[in-house]
């Protein structure tokens, strides 16, 4: 099963045209230097599961530890015929990432606390944050 995605995956982004590509290339984000990394939950009754940026994704980490692109299901609509969008708003301590498709504005909010902890400040849209601390 993982190979057939893969190879679909492959054929999808060699396939497409260079206008297709262009707003694929649009949902790109740039995380700020202070939040990349890999972060993992602080409550351990919440389980192992974590967070990954990089210079140019965000990934969701699963209790087994796979790493799931936040990204790459927008792709899919969008390679769908779904409009989407993705803004960015980053400060000092704060970093949100909107997506918007035909559907619904899908927000992800994150906050500063120390250079080892941040927060999921709309985690699974509950009312408190998650804290996450950074993995070595």
């Amino acid at each position: 099963m993982k190979t057939n995605l893969i190879l679909f995956f492959t054929v999808l982004f060699f396939s497409c045209s260079p206008e297709e590509q262009e707003k694929i290339d649009a949902l790109g984000i740039n995380p700020p230097a202070w939040i990349q990394g890999t972060w993992i939950v602080k409550d351990d009754t919440l389980g192992q599961s974590g967070l990954k940026f990089t210079e140019k994704h965000f990934f969701k980490i699963g209790e087994e530890g796979t790493e799931n692109s936040v990204m790459l299901s927008y792709i899919i609509l969008q390679g769908l015929g779904s409009d989407v969008t993705v803004e960015e708003f980053i400060a000092t301590n704060s970093y949100a990432i909107k997506v918007s498709t035909g559907y619904s504005d899908d927000w992800y909010r994150f906050t500063k606390i120390s250079s080892e902890e941040i927060s999921w400040d709309n985690y699974n849209l509950s009312t408190e944050p998650v804290v996450y601390v950074k993995r070595n």
